[in-house]
């Protein structure tokens, strides 16, 4: 099984003094449920690829584990912002240019 930085921020949640749960401590941090961390892993693993909700909890998971593992680390195809303090302030996807195929 290939770990994914979800798994690694779980893992590092896990690892908090005083935290029980690992994925219930991000799903909190989320505002959201363990299932839905939950699948979200499971939608990693199984397609290689970020799930693309994942771009809306990446800098509550970075904050939620210290920065063990960043917003940078979860969704890499998203250009992040930070303000002075290194936290990140918003987020740009980059748009891909369209390929014409007319012959």
């Amino acid at each position: 099984m290939n770990t994914t930085p979800l798994d690694e921020a779980i893992e590092a949640a896990a690892a908090l003094p005083e935290i029980d749960s690992g994925i219930g401590h991000i799903a909190q941090a989320c505002g959201t449920s363990r299932q839905f961390i939950n699948k979200m892993r499971r939608q990693w693993r199984s397609t290689g690829v970020p799930p693309r909700a994942l771009r809306e909890y990446a800098p509550a998971i970075e904050h939620a584990v210290h920065g063990r593992v960043r917003a940078d680390d979860l969704c890499p195809d998203v250009a992040w912002s930070r303000g002075e303090d290194g936290r990140v302030t918003h987020y740009t996807v980059p748009v891909r240019p369209r390929v014409s195929h007319v012959a």
